[in-house]
């Protein structure tokens, strides 16, 4: 009496996994957190309109305006910080970034640890730093806790 019972219950299974594992469209491969992460700031960024350089929450946009900074896939950075008039500035014309494991830290090759966020609309970057006399910068920087939020270039 059992047989009849099991024939129904075998046949719903298989119709059952033919339809989820069947010939739909196949899925598309998600990468990994991190190369995701690089792509998002793998872009020029600049200080312009809607952009803010803060150091100890006061503000001094007006005297980085024009400031841009290139990251590519690997992490290197170029910036255009030889041509600002701002003196002690804390970013070399060139370097590279290591990322840690949580995404949320850019160590600079100089030793600086930069906090790094990906605005929610991915176009804009922030970055919050603490330039200090241990810094080992390549460049002098002026003192203190800096907040920046960057716009990607178009």
């Amino acid at each position: 009496m059992h047989k009849p019972i099991i024939i129904p219950f075998l046949l719903t299974v298989f119709v059952s996994l033919s339809l989820t594992t069947g010939c739909g469209p196949e899925a598309t491969l998600d990468t990994s957190d991190k190369e995701t992460f690089i792509n998002s700031i793998s872009q020029t960024w600049a200080v312009d309109e809607g952009s803010y350089v803060l150091i100890e929450d006061q503000d001094i946009t007006h005297l980085l305006t024009g400031f841009e900074i290139a990251i590519d896939e690997d992490l290197n950075f170029v910036t255009n910080s030889d041509q600002l008039t701002l003196e002690e500035f804390p970013w070399p014309t060139s370097g590279s970034f290591d990322l840690n494991d949580e995404f949320t830290e850019l160590t600079r090759d100089d030793g600086l640890v930069v906090i790094v966020a990906i605005g929610d609309d991915g176009e804009s970057l922030e970055f919050g730093f603490e330039a200090d006399e241990n810094t080992t910068s390549r460049t002098l920087g002026i003192r203190g806790g800096w907040k920046v939020r960057l716009n990607k270039k178009p």
